[in-house]
């Protein structure tokens, strides 16, 4: 079923006139085609743009939309603060009552939060969060991960290592191939000497470079189950080992829950895998929606922030509406005994499971590594539902027919993310599965005609 994008295509050409690489530019192919959906409402996990058309959204506006687009006790909170209320009074000038309760919200779920600093975006956590551990380590260099995304600073916008660094002249990435998402022209020619990256789940590597560099490392800071990164899970026994590691040569060990906070368990993946960081960096589903992060922690760490040595700054941190949508969003995941990531979970379940069946009935190759609300489509790779501990089958993946089905998902009323990224939300109903499966098989035959 083709769609009519007139409007669309007009507004489209208009919008690249006057934004570059538009709002949010990667490498990766945002877009499912040439043509922008302009959105003109939404309800749930659907929206309709200009020319009329609806669509199924899978794309979780990147992560937040925990409580899908609009939803309506969420939106009512936030309407009956403004009536009373400013969005923001100014970081440290004025405070709220609220302010404390959303503290000890987090403090509830996430296992290694004993104190908070609230700040507005994924990006600015991370940086916070460096800049508490050479302060409490008298340290400096991080420790990263090959693979793990941490926002689009010039000291993380590389995410490739060396396979074991084993000088100080050269412990730092080598350049990023320009066919990588991240790759970017611009930075400081410095930035890369501020990190040592080595490969996920190596033990070798993991401990050759806290022997070597010990007395270097600040903080080591990873995301524990890569939701960036086609959701590759820590190999048994991997994470326990930083933990020892980074005890043992004090060393902060941060885990990037921006992603995972509250979306792939309430307590993040440090509370999914049973492993507990120094610190954390949350965000995103946080809110619900509107821009907000924070850097958790224990007290030990944390307390550094108390002494007024180290600044962490910001002209919206804790502001009064963020605060509002935080504390809202997190009392109704916690309602009626988590049903909202209950719900996500069985329809989960029935979408890939229809996917695999549908994908074996063509004889198309699928793979779908996941975690729970997040996973990815893999074509030209066997395999089916599985949690994978590393990227290898990437060098089979056949992204050229992934870019396809999605571009003829679009067509059939379904919108997916970039590099076969899905998140489900909370709104997502089983009629929404049913018809997104419906639309699957009908895409997938189109896309294998096309290519006969």
């Amino acid at each position: 079923m083709s769609r009519t994008l007139e409007r669309s295509e007009k507004l489209t050409q208009e919008f690249n006139r006057y934004f570059p690489g538009g709002h949010s530019n990667f490498r990766a192919k945002m877009s499912a085609g040439r043509t922008k959906i302009f959105v003109t409402r939404c309800e749930g996990s659907h929206v309709w743009d200009v020319d009329g058309n609806e669509y199924i959204v899978y794309s979780g506006a990147l992560g937040p939309t925990l409580l899908g687009f609009r939803n309506e006790k969420y939106i009512k909170e936030l309407k009956n603060y403004l009536d009373v209320e400013a969005p923001t009074y100014g970081s440290s000038l004025l405070y709220r009552e609220e302010d404390i309760e959303l503290a000890k919200l987090l403090v509830k779920h996430i296992p290694c939060a004993d104190e908070v600093k609230f700040c507005t975006s994924g990006s600015e956590a991370v940086q916070l969060a460096f800049r508490l551990s050479r302060a409490y380590t008298g340290k400096s260099r991080i420790l990263r991960f090959d693979g793990h995304y941490h926002g689009w600073f010039d000291n993380v916008a590389d995410m490739c290592a060396q396979p074991a660094p084993d000088s100080l002249s050269m412990p730092f990435p080598a350049d990023t191939p320009e066919e990588h998402p991240m790759f970017t022209l611009g930075k400081s020619p410095w930035a890369k000497e501020e990190s040592i990256v080595v490969p996920y789940n190596d033990f070798a590597a993991l401990e050759t470079v806290f022997k070597q560099y010990h007395g270097e490392i600040a903080i080591a800071h990873l995301e524990a189950m890569c939701s960036d990164n086609f959701c590759v899970h820590p190999v048994t026994g991997y994470l326990e080992r930083l933990r020892e590691l980074c005890d043992q040569y004090n060393v902060v060990l941060c885990f990037d829950e921006i992603v995972n906070s509250f979306r792939l368990n309430m307590g993040g993946a440090q509370a999914y895998l049973g492993v507990t960081p120094d610190i954390s960096t949350v965000g995103k589903a946080i809110s619900g929606g509107l821009p907000f992060a924070a850097v958790v922690g224990n007290k030990k760490v944390m307390d550094v922030f108390r002494e007024k040595s180290v600044i962490g700054a910001g002209t919206y941190n804790g502001y009064g509406l963020g605060v509002k949508a935080c504390t809202t969003a997190i009392k109704m995941y916690e309602e009626n005994d988590f049903a909202l990531l209950k719900h996500i979970a069985a329809l989960q379940d029935t979408l890939l499971d229809g996917m695999v069946d549908i994908c074996s009935q063509h004889h198309v190759e699928l793979l779908i590594p996941e975690a729970p609300g997040i996973f990815y489509t893999v074509f030209g790779v066997k395999g089916g539902r599985k949690k994978v501990t590393d990227v290898s089958f990437l060098a089979e993946a056949d992204f050229n027919f992934y870019d396809r089905v999605r571009f003829n998902l679009m067509n059939q009323g379904v919108i997916l993310g970039m590099l076969g990224k899905w998140f489900i939300d909370g709104t997502h109903t089983m009629d929404d599965v049913e018809n997104t499966l419906s639309a699957f098989e009908s895409a997938l035959t189109k896309t294998l005609s096309d290519s006969q």
